[in-house]
């Protein structure tokens, strides 16, 4: 029978922290070949956004400063341990960046649009949606299902 180490039991070894294990664990998975590339994408802008919202260098500079091909490990772990504190954990949130939808919807739906913006825009809305190629596609369909039953109180 072999005993393994705390590293290979997932636990920190000696002289490392959760965040140098974190650090090793997410090198190993960004770099492992089975991760699909939608994940590794999703972790690199994290860690982008965190990097430059801390200036914590997480990735391997070669001479004359031309980037690496992976990423350094102890920055990785002090981004993450930095990361973890409470003035950052609000500013790691990203709300998504809103469209010319969302804006629309926002003027239609807000209580002080005056009638005439409402009616023109509403009317405007109603033209581009009225169209075949738009009412038929999955996306709207299922909106209007959705809201269908929402309305109606009927299971989701």
């Amino acid at each position: 029978m072999t005993t393994k180490s705390k590293a290979q039991k997932g636990k920190p070894g000696k002289g490392r922290d959760e965040a140098d294990e974190a650090a090793r664990l997410l090198k190993r998975f960004a770099n492992h070949a089975g991760t699909p590339d939608f994940l590794t994408n999703a972790v690199m802008l994290a860690l982008n956004l965190a990097g430059n919202e801390t200036g914590i260098e997480y990735w391997k500079v070669e001479t004359g400063n031309v980037m690496g091909d992976d990423f350094d490990a102890p920055g990785l772990a002090e981004l993450l341990r930095t990361m973890q504190h409470p003035q950052f954990i609000k500013a790691a949130h990203v709300e998504p960046k809103a469209d010319l939808a969302d804006h629309i919807a926002a003027v239609l739906t807000h209580p002080d649009t005056p009638s005439r913006v409402y009616n023109a825009l509403s009317e405007a809305v109603s033209d581009l949606a009225s169209k075949d190629d738009v009412l038929n596609r999955p996306e709207v369909i299922r909106v209007a299902l959705t809201l269908s039953t929402d309305e109606e109180g009927g299971a989701k």
